[in-house]
């Protein structure tokens, strides 16, 4: 099925979300309403399942991010009630099938799928796009969308764009990237035509407990009878 317009999101590090840029995130929204909306990984930052330290003052609890989570999943689909809607995991969501193996691996088969149902995705019609079964680390996970690969690939550089550069010639074929919370592109022709790496950028908020002065930037991506753009919600 061909849609007319997609939008790609990812990186809310729920509950650790710039609210104020996720409520222009719904603006657009609720503008747009497209017809296909892909969450590239990363919604929920299962922090509490986290191996880094952490600030006992600033933590959230990780039921208290999936009730979260669940109220922007529900807005999403309310406000476009009809759109497909896929979810592809990221890192920080693989943490929890990560921590059921190293705590409790007696549970793992009984319990490691779990995330989607306490997100509640099945309810609210949103595909789950997990990384293969048995993976013991995260990986480049993704989906194909038209001629893009769509997710949240295992890579993030400090500059802006060479993410995209790397991962675009490392597939041969035109990137749409999450995870590495910055907006950068790089396009090169190739004999079979142009292809293209993009970084959408991300919802969190910039002066998160474990940063003191990141080079984020916050947005998403379009895409629209096939071609792509980027969204900036920073001012410029």
């Amino acid at each position: 099925m061909k849609y007319k317009q997609t939008i790609i999101v990812s990186d809310f590090h729920i509950p650790y979300e710039d609210t104020e840029k996720v409520e222009l995130f719904f603006e657009h929204l609720e503008r747009l309403k497209p017809d296909r909306i892909i969450i590239a990984g990363d919604l929920v930052d299962c922090s509490e399942l986290s191996r880094f330290r952490k600030n006992p003052i600033t933590q959230e609890s990780f039921q208290n991010e999936i009730s979260f989570a669940n109220e922007y999943l529900a807005r999403i689909r309310k406000i476009c009630p009809n759109a497909r809607i896929d979810y592809v995991e990221g890192n920080h969501e693989f943490r929890f099938k990560v921590r059921l193996m190293e705590e409790v691996p007696s549970l793992y088969f009984a319990m490691g799928k779990e995330l989607p149902d306490l997100l509640g995705l099945k309810k609210l019609k949103i595909n789950w796009h997990p990384l293969r079964e048995g993976l013991t680390k995260f990986s480049h996970n993704y989906i194909k969308v038209g001629n893009y690969l769509v997710g949240h690939f295992d890579k993030s550089l400090k500059n802006k764009g060479y993410t995209a550069r790397m991962l675009r010639d490392e597939f041969g074929m035109s990137i749409i990237q999450a995870h590495s919370h910055g907006i950068g592109s790089s396009c090169r022709t190739y004999h079979s035509g142009v292809k293209c790496g993009y970084e959408i950028g991300c919802l969190c908020d910039r002066n998160r407990t474990f940063t003191n002065a990141s080079d984020w930037q916050h947005g998403f991506g379009v895409i629209e009878s096939g071609k792509f753009y980027q969204v900036i919600l920073d001012d410029l």
